[in-house]
């Protein structure tokens, strides 16, 4: 199973993540707690093998990629594993003529910052794609400052503007209507996750949907017990399904139950148990895609 965040192209997958991850889990490593009322560990019975815990993951930034929040005309971009915010992206104007167009854009970088301008989509309101005039230019904005840049088309009109943080991935969502109207966002607002030491949060546009963390995960005779705690503030959904327990050798387990979906009411917490057979150490990945991964966390015997 290939894993990846937004544009990186790093496989998170066996033991690449793995040997990652397992750097973390000596003495002082962030370890869940039980759920409340519950001794951390009672979940898996009977157990020959001592009870497990889950662990915040430690991957590199880099190989965990990027996560989007937009607002407006505005995207922050923040690291995907850690939360640090790394630029802030706005688009200031879209302007077009006859025979070309121009997007004018503004990055305040907070951390060094790298923007391919082919990431860029120019969208007509048929749904066929023109790339850059460019396509190969890389922006490069220092850390600690402001640049702005122009990305430059040909044979443009009224549509959208995408940023395609990667093959599959959306950044930000722009209308464009007549040349030279204010800009502002397209569409429904997208998921982002941003997971920050055991906890992950999950951005629906700028607003926070929901944060989930494991509380406990152990196993034993071959049965993993899995228990999330959701505290919603919107009404949220996943499937159990997103959820895989990936061994030492990088195989991958799903639930017993893959069809489940789990519904939490805006406002609420609820505490969620997902079962497994045949598991034991390795780690959690919260897979909402095929390709991404947007939480990570260990699990390892006492």
């Amino acid at each position: 199973m290939k894993k990846t965040i937004g544009a990186s192209v790093a496989i998170l997958g066996s033991a690449a993540v793995l040997s990652a991850l397992t750097l973390f889990t000596g003495p002082g490593a962030a370890t869940a707690s039980p759920p409340a009322g519950t001794a951390a560990g009672t979940a898996a019975t009977p157990t020959s093998t001592p009870p497990a815990q889950a662990q915040s993951s430690e991957v590199d930034p880099n190989e965990r990629g990027y996560a989007y929040v937009q607002q407006g005309d505005s995207v922050t971009v923040y690291r995907q594993n850690g939360g640090e915010v790394v630029a802030r992206l706005t688009l200031t104007s879209v302007t077009y003529g006859r025979t070309r167009g121009h997007l004018a854009l503004k990055v305040t970088a907070e951390k060094a910052f790298r923007l391919p301008a082919k990431q860029f989509i120019w969208e007509d309101e048929e749904g066929a794609d023109t790339a850059p005039i460019d396509p190969d230019r890389v922006v490069r904005v220092a850390a600690g400052t402001t640049r702005n840049v122009r990305i430059d088309f040909r044979n443009v009109g009224s549509g959208a503007i995408v940023w395609a943080s990667g093959a599959d991935s959306v950044a930000g969502v722009w209308t464009v209507a007549d040349s030279g109207d204010p800009v502002t966002a397209a569409g429904k607002p997208r998921l982002a996750y941003i997971q920050r030491g055991d906890t992950v949060t999950v951005y629906r546009g700028a607003k926070v949907a929901a944060r989930l963390r494991p509380i406990s995960a152990t196993f034993g005779d071959g049965n993993g017990q899995l228990v999330l705690r959701v505290v919603a503030e919107q009404a949220f959904k996943f499937p159990t399904k997103q959820f895989i327990w990936e061994d030492e050798d990088g195989a991958d387990t799903g639930p017993v139950n893959s069809d489940r979906v789990v519904r939490v009411a805006a406002g609420t917490t609820k505490d969620v148990r997902i079962d497994f057979r045949g598991v034991g150490a390795g780690a959690i990945l919260w897979a909402t895609g095929s390709d991404t991964v947007v939480g990570a966390w260990a699990v390892t015997g006492r």
